[in-house]
Parts: C-alpha cells; sequence; structure tokens
C-alpha cells in the first residue's frame, strides 16, 4: 500500500513538473520560420512554417518530459537525502534506553 501511495505522489509530482517544464518557451528554428513568414508571406515561408510547428512541438514536448524527470529527481533525491540525515542523527542507541 504504501509503495502505491508514493508511486501517485511521484505521478502527481512528476505531472505538476511536465506542466512547469512545458511552460517555459524555446525558440529555435520555428522562431526563425515565423520571421521569415512575417517577413516575406510566400507559399514557401508558409510550408517551411507549418513543418517547423510540428517538429518544433514533439521536440519541445521531448525536453520537457525529460526536465520534470530531472525535477522530480532531484526534489525526490534531496527529500530522500534529508530524510536519511535526520534518521542518522535522531537514532537511539541502547544507551538511550536504559534510564
Amino acid at each position: 500500500m504504501n509503495l502505491v501511495r508514493n508511486m501517485r505522489y511521484l505521478l502527481m509530482a512528476y505531472g505538476c513538473a511536465f506542466v512547469l517544464a512545458y511552460l517555459i518557451p524555446e525558440r529555435q528554428d520555428y522562431t526563425r520560420a515565423v520571421v521569415a513568414y512575417a517577413r516575406n508571406p510566400t507559399q514557401e515561408n508558409e510550408a517551411g512554417l507549418r513543418a517547423d510547428r510540428g517538429v518544433n512541438e514533439r521536440i519541445h514536448l521531448r525536453h520537457s518530459a525529460v526536465l520534470g524527470f530531472v525535477l522530480v529527481g532531484t526534489g525526490y533525491g534531496i527529500w530522500s537525502g534529508r530524510r536519511l540525515m535526520t534518521r542518522l542523527t535522531h537514532r537511539t542507541g541502547p544507551s538511550d534506553l536504559q534510564q
């Protein structure tokens, strides 16, 4: 049960991290295609704009997914390290139980 709960929390954290990473804009070939179309709106530039839009969207989704994994992994590592350090510094020994 605890494993299922932890996986749900990790999936929710990944979903939030993915959305946050997706909101970061990327400037690549798509920006150049938009500028070229704005300066000279020909059919060639429009076709290039349509082709670059799909490719850029897939690249952006991939980058967002990877960045989401990195954010969740880093956060989980920091959280686990903090829990480990708390357990190591506050553990009870045999002498603590004697009164």
